[in-house]
């Protein structure tokens, strides 16, 4: 009875330092396959299933910024030859799920395609990129086994009329890790802004400090927006909505409305992190009938909207509040 109790502990002794070697052995098997797939620089160089891209903005010489920007989009699908679709911008319940492309950004391709079309959209205006390519299956080695090794990539940017989408190019045709294969230079307008800013004068043509009951205007879907209210201020920023070339605008001054309708021209590009609205606005018109709040309406400033400039000068008569 006592050797049979010594040789079972024993045999579990040796089963406990055999798993605990059990790590180590995997350790060091994961260890050799990476080094045989290192040895052989193919199975990392040519095994990009992605295109990889960049934006970048240019400085005021015209030259590009070292940097690349990121992008915000708020939708993107992909849809293959073949018909298959993919969401980009959804998370997995389904729900839209916006996302930036950053330095690097990464479009995935289909080895069972030749070509694949992204639909980006910013700000309610998209355009489409589109991707041909070649795909060989190749044996790379033992380690690596067989992978597919994209060549010949050529882009295709299809303007829909709504957004204007930066010329874009193609700087490497084989999908090699770490070479980015396509580049795109934005607009950068960091200056430019969304808003008319109105000044407040008095007959004289001085500044002056006016009280509101409200400041407002109402968007075509029938967005109610409360720009201020019941303050006092010598000058207002008046936003303008993105898409509009006409929006009106309600000044309520001691129960008195003035209405103001607010014309632009917009051009559109294709924004990065603190390149501007993603919109420029010019041939600016500001109309409005004179009454017993406003004397007179000044356009100033017409062809770019922008923090250095004034665009609209009122002149109000004077009530019995100020």
């Amino acid at each position: 009875m006592k050797h049979w109790l010594n040789d079972t502990m024993n045999n579990c002794f040796r089963k406990i330092k055999n798993i605990q070697w059990l790590p180590v052995v995997l350790m060091l098997f994961v260890i050799s396959v990476l080094s045989a797939c290192k040895d052989n620089q193919e199975c990392f160089d040519e095994n990009n299933d992605y295109v990889v891209g960049n934006f970048f903005a240019r400085n005021e010489d015209g030259t590009l910024q070292e940097q690349p920007v990121a992008v915000p989009i708020d939708s993107m699908i992909a849809i293959t030859e073949s018909g298959q679709q993919k969401v980009i911008t959804q998370d997995d319940e389904g729900n839209s799920q916006p996302i930036t492309l950053g330095t690097e950004f990464r479009l995935n391709l289909s080895p069972h395609d030749r070509t694949i079309t992204y639909y980006l959209e910013q700000a309610g205006f998209g355009d489409t990129i589109q991707f041909t390519y070649s795909v060989l299956p190749r044996f790379i080695s033992e380690a690596c086994g067989v992978g597919f090794v994209y060549k010949d990539l050529t882009m295709a940017i299809s303007d829909q009329g709504k957004q204007v989408f930066p010329e874009g190019e193609v700087l490497q045709t084989d999908l090699k890790s770490g070479l980015p294969n396509i580049q795109f230079v934005l607009e950068c307008h960091p200056e430019y802004n969304d808003y008319v800013k109105v000044d407040f004068q008095n007959l004289a043509g001085e500044p002056e400090l006016y009280q509101f009951d409200s400041i407002y205007t109402v968007f075509p879907d029938n967005t109610y927006i409360n720009i201020l209210k019941g303050l006092q201020r010598t000058s207002v920023d008046l936003p303008i909505a993105l898409g509009l070339t006409s929006q009106d605008y309600y000044l309520v001054r001691e129960g008195i409305t003035s209405k103001l309708n607010v014309q632009v021209n917009a051009r559109r590009y294709l924004t990065g992190s603190g390149c501007g609205p993603g919109v420029v606005y010019t041939q600016l018109k500001v109309q409005g009938a004179p009454d017993a709040s406003i004397n007179k309406i000044e356009t100033v400033q017409t062809e770019i909207l922008s923090d250095d400039n004034t665009n609209v000068k009122i002149l109000f008569n004077p009530l019995t509040g100020n």
